[in-house]
């Protein structure tokens, strides 16, 4: 907030006071949507270190010298395709459930009018 010396200096107290008290609270269920993209990204970054394994296995289990190129090669595409497989499902997932927050912020349920009983 930037001084204005053409205000009193009650009023930009009062200014000051005026700002929106940060929310340190996580009142709309961001960090479990993170959680639970988290959790949903490591059980696809298991099946895909699980299958890219499987297929890379016979390069990885050389003991040769000469197949030490080989057998790097093998680890980085293990090592890759489990962090893509981590990185998109945790980025799909968590969109996902954002949207779906999104969604149920913007329902209003329809106005019904409550009569009361008659005595």
């Amino acid at each position: 907030m930037r001084y204005d010396p053409d205000m009193s200096d009650e009023r930009q107290r009062d200014r000051a006071v005026e700002a929106p008290v940060p929310d340190l609270l996580d009142h709309r269920g961001r960090l479990r949507r993170m959680g639970v993209a988290a959790a949903a990204a490591t059980l696809a970054a298991v099946v895909a270190a699980l299958v890219t394994y499987g297929l890379a296995q016979d390069d990885i289990e050389r003991a040769s010298p000469w197949a030490a190129r080989s057998t790097a090669a093998a680890w980085r595409f293990v090592i890759f395709f489990t962090a893509l497989g981590w990185g998109a499902t945790f980025v799909v997932v968590n969109w996902l459930l954002s949207r779906r927050q999104a969604r149920r912020d913007a329902f209003v349920p329809p106005a019904t009018i409550r009569r009361r009983p008659r005595a």
